[in-house]
């Protein structure tokens, strides 16, 4: 059970808080891309949908890799206990927060584009996906705590790509973005 409270009580709250400000700065961004759609200036929308994925796969990025590299220092800060494996789960764990991040942003601009029952539809995927996971990993490996991680990063990873080809589709941007 120390295990899971590492899960919950460390790991989220490490990796959720550069997730927290990175949304912080995308809310008012898909607010105006979604404005600039509803007024049907998709040139305007399609530029500021780009902008906002570079900012979030710039500063998540930036975000998760220093939480890899800065896992056993981060670890031995707030845990006094199971700070090996706290480090381990900020180490394999810490590319969820540029899944997140766009999870996020996608999902923001789905829901203020009235397309809730396509964001319904990828969140229940999404969870199905990650209980499957988990009862595959729990059951038939030996990953532990681990397994939530591992199926954290599976499910919200797919529920990733789900979302952003939906928000791409909607606001007819390519892959020009790169």
């Amino acid at each position: 059970a120390e295990n899971y409270g590492l899960f919950a009580g460390k790991y989220f709250v490490i990796c959720g808080i550069p997730v927290l400000l990175i949304f912080i700065v995308l809310l008012p961004l898909a607010v105006k891309t979604v404005g600039a759609f509803r007024k049907e200036d998709y040139r305007n929308a399609k530029m500021l949908f780009q902008s906002g994925l570079h900012i979030a796969v710039v500063h998540a990025l930036f975000a998760a890799v220093y939480v890899a590299i800065m896992a056993t220092q981060l670890a031995g800060i707030f845990c006094e206990t199971g700070a090996d494996l706290a480090a381990d789960m900020l180490r394999y764990g810490s590319v969820m927060i540029l899944f997140t991040a766009l999870f996020f942003y996608f999902s923001r601009l789905l829901q203020l584009c009235g397309k809730k029952y396509h964001l319904l539809g990828v969140l229940g995927l999404v969870n199905i996906l990650f209980v499957i996971t988990l009862a595959i990993l729990l059951n038939n490996g030996k990953a532990g705590v681990m397994a939530l991680i591992y199926g954290f990063m599976m499910s919200v990873g797919v529920g990733c790509i789900l979302l952003g080809i939906l928000c791409f589709r909607l606001l007819h941007a390519g892959a020009d973005w790169l």
